[in-house]
């Protein structure tokens, strides 16, 4: 008999979602089962300096951070994040394929791209090898 934690069942990796365009942020809190993954949407922000001053105030294990935002873009956002919180994983959203963006976030770090318009299955299977990676940085207390 192969005995396995209860807590690689149960852990469950908080999200949030920085986007400035309403129907981004609706449309993936409906589109994806995200506790089906091991994920919880806790909070949404339309801009950046939301995001992260709600990511002052609880854990996110993922951001899923559009790159162009008022007030403060999403790579600011990762970067100032980062800072405070080096474990979070990124995932960049972006309407723009143009290298330069994709350079700067490879350079902070960010774990995928991925190119509006969203495709679902892409998404999840981004989904799954961030769950993979912070299973690995956070391992069963048992």
């Amino acid at each position: 008999m192969v005995f396995i934690p209860l807590c690689y069942y149960v852990h469950m990796y908080n999200v949030l979602i920085a986007d400035d365009e309403p129907m981004i942020r609706r449309g993936m809190a409906h589109l994806i089962p995200w506790e089906t993954y091991g994920f919880s949407l806790v909070a949404s922000a339309a801009s950046g300096a939301e995001a992260l001053a709600l990511c002052k105030k609880m854990t996110v294990h993922l951001l899923i951070t559009d790159i162009r935002m008022p007030e403060t873009d999403g790579l600011r956002l990762i970067k100032a994040l980062s800072e405070h919180s080096p474990d979070t994983v990124f995932v960049v959203l972006s309407g723009y394929s143009e290298f330069e963006y994709a350079r700067q976030a490879l350079n902070l770090g960010v774990y995928q791209y991925l190119l509006k318009p969203i495709n679902p299955n892409e998404l999840i299977t981004t989904l799954k090898g961030v769950k993979l990676l912070l299973d690995a940085q956070h391992p069963c207390k048992t």
